[in-house]
């Protein structure tokens, strides 16, 4: 992967601008072509007065520095994903266990926080295949068991001072596997240490798709009262953000939680109104989406809801 000054050069050249526009008071033309030819690093105020002058947001410059062809870990990621899709109606467990050994040699190789992560994530998910297809136990109790498979995760969440959008998905990736105290805390957290972050234009979705993920995963441990408590939270958020588009979808999430609470009528004819609501906007692909989960409410399946 290129470094970032090269990344910078290469953004700098497409644009047809000459090192001494981009220079001034606190970046010489040296230090500046310095940095792009990797000989030499500059503060992180500097960084982004470079990209102020360049016309480039983060997320943009992100975009233009990772974008490269895959490579053999990408590859191996995206196969066993799709081993994933079909082990949900094969079972095919050998298979998904020999594919997570695989890219566990590969993260060895060439180390990611990120795809650590997502390794034991994966981990976590070959063993919740295995309680179901193996119908060993009560779900939820066995759970307890592999716990231990997503400790570094959790350890990471705690001790991060701020969160942003890979936190957040990280905490929404492990929900269902914490107890529900521990989600509980967890949500605090994300809550306060995503402040600053959700304060950015277009951040908030975030959030809000967090607190529905943790809404369901409260009623797979049937803790209803706690995810009453979450609908209430983003009642309040969307009260002052005024964001229409989850304001549709909440009254969906908490017809989810009263249909599993014991008051189905009331839960299927909110999860029916939303439905009916994004059919006549002619929002089709989260009507589908909708639909999905409300089948699996139906049938009482220990389901999320996780955004992607």
């Amino acid at each position: 992967m290129k470094s970032y000054g090269e990344t910078i050069k290469h953004i700098r050249k497409s644009k047809g601008i000459v090192l001494k526009a981009l220079a001034g008071k606190d970046l010489s033309i040296s230090l500046l072509s310095q940095f792009e030819n990797n000989k030499t690093t500059i503060s992180c105020e500097r960084f982004h007065t470079l990209l102020r002058k360049l016309e480039v947001s983060y997320d943009e410059f992100v975009l233009l520095h990772t974008e490269e062809m895959p490579n053999a870990f990408s590859i191996e990621m995206m196969e066993y994903l799709e081993l994933m899709r079909e082990c949900s109606v094969s079972g095919d467990i050998d298979k998904l266990t020999r594919g997570l050994a695989a890219l566990e040699s590969e993260l060895r190789n060439s180390y990611s926080l990120r795809l650590d992560h997502m390794i034991q994530l994966l981990k976590m998910d070959l063993a919740l295949k295995e309680i179901l297809f193996n119908r060993e136990g009560d779900f939820l109790v066995e759970l307890s068991n592999y716990r231990y498979l997503i400790e570094p995760a959790q350890a990471y969440l705690l001790n991060v001072d701020d969160w942003g959008i890979y936190e957040l998905r990280l905490f929404s990736y492990m929900a269902v596997t914490l107890a529900p105290d521990l989600i509980w805390r967890f949500l605090q957290s994300a809550i306060k240490k995503s402040e600053r972050f959700c304060d950015l234009p277009g951040n908030q979705n975030i959030l809000y798709e967090t607190l529905i993920t943790v809404a369901t995963a409260f009623c797979s441990w049937k803790e209803y009262a706690y995810a009453f408590r979450v609908i209430t939270i983003m009642k309040e958020k969307i009260r002052t953000d005024e964001n229409v588009e989850y304001t549709m979808l909440i009254p969906f999430v908490e017809g989810w939680v009263l249909y599993l609470s014991g008051e189905e009528e009331q839960g299927m004819s909110l999860m029916d109104s939303t439905i009916t609501m994004f059919s006549t906007l002619k929002l089709e692909k989260k009507r589908e989406e909708l639909q999905f989960y409300q089948e699996a409410v139906k049938m009482k399946y220990p389901t999320i809801w996780i955004f992607v």
